[in-house]
Order: structure tokens, then sequence, then C-alpha cells
């Protein structure tokens, strides 16, 4: 009687990971199409990115949550929601900063790695991904963990919901405007592309379109 039950929960595990696998990979694509880098890189970023999806996957399990994974418009991997009982803001802290805190464990291995082989490019954009994609993903920008930290901290000091949303709001409008203005300085001095560009305007359009409205629909 218990097999069936198994067999179904090793299926949903099975179907959870490829979710991530395979959406990793496009927005990892997306990111080489739009930048031009070369293999090692885009491969690099590819473990940054399961990394940091695995750390949300394994702090969900902990926390006793199923997952229901639904992709999110590239570059930005998936939406992780939980389907089961509602997280305490303890739990909704712990889940949103342990992508970032994936990427920051394997930060000192990566670096005794590239002490050891100083030559190896695949380590050194391992290195850096995964030092920036934790520290960017814990910005207030929409849809980032940051934003999803900044409420559970305020719901962990009594501040009520609304008011909370409120104050994650105007955050993510202020983080927006000033990344989307650094990305707008760096394509047209030259010292970087349109890929920044256009995440800026990602986040900046969904920024506004929250503070338009409540945001929650």
């Amino acid at each position: 009687m218990t097999a069936v039950p198994a067999a179904e929960g090793r299926r949903s595990a099975r179907r959870r990971f490829f979710s991530v696998l395979g959406t990793s990979a496009v927005s990892v694509l997306a990111f080489f199409l739009f930048t031009g880098e070369p293999p090692y890189c885009s491969l690099s970023l590819l473990f940054g990115v399961l990394l940091h999806e695995g750390g949300h996957l394994l702090a969900l399990a902990l926390c006793g949550q199923r997952v229901r994974a639904r992709g999110n418009l590239f570059p930005f991997g998936l939406l992780l929601t939980p389907s089961g009982r509602l997280c305490s803001y303890r739990e909704e802290l712990f889940i949103a900063l342990a992508g970032a805190g994936a990427n920051l464990f394997c930060v000192p291995a990566a670096f005794l790695l590239l002490r050891a082989r100083p030559q190896s490019d695949f380590l050194f954009c391992f290195l850096l991904f995964s030092l920036g994609l934790a520290l960017f993903n814990l910005l207030p920008l929409p849809a980032l963990d940051g934003s999803a930290a900044l409420a559970a901290c305020l719901g962990l000091c009594g501040v009520l919901p609304d008011t909370a949303w409120r104050a994650v709001t105007a955050a993510q409008t202020v983080a927006s405007v000033l990344f989307t203005a650094f990305s707008a300085f760096l394509f047209a001095s030259g010292r970087a592309g349109f890929y920044p560009l256009f995440l800026s305007l990602f986040f900046l359009s969904r920024s506004l379109s929250a503070a338009a409205g409540d945001g929650r629909g």
C-alpha cells in the first residue's frame, strides 16, 4: 500500500529536479546568446544557478514543504512556490536566504581549488558567478530573494502585512531605479553590454507595476 505514494513522491521529485535543470539551462542559454560569453563561462553560470535553486529546494524540504515549481520569465530561473501549509516568518527567511547561502558556501571551496589550479577559467568564472549570484539575489528587487527576505524580516519585527508590503514595494522601486540608472551608465560608457540594461528594465517594469496597484494580484 505504501509503494504507490512512494513512487509518486519519487516521480514528483524527479519532475521538480528536471524542471529546475531545464529552466536553469534555458536561462544560461539566454545569457550566452545575449552576451556571447565562451562556453566555460556559461557552464560555470549553470552550475551556480543550479546550486542556488538547489539551496531553495533543500530549505523547502527541511521546512516540510512540498514545492510547486513554475517557470518565470528568463533569465530568473524558477519561482518556487510552497504548496503545503503556510510558512512562518522564520521559515520564509530561511528559504529566501538558502539560495544565496548555497552559493556563498561554495565560494571558499572554489577559491581553494583555484589556488591549486590558477589557470582554470572555469573555476575563476564559477567563483565570480557564485559570489555574484549570492549578492545580486539579496537585492530588494522584484522576484528576487532580497524582497522575500525583507518581507520576512519585517514580519518578524511585528510590522503589519499591509505596512510591510508597502515598505517592500517602496524598497523595490528605489532599488530598481538605482539599478536601471547604473546599468544605463555602464551601457552608455561602453563598460557593459545590453544585458544588464535589459535586466534593469525588467525589474523596473515589475516594481512600477506593483507600486501602481496593490501588487498582489
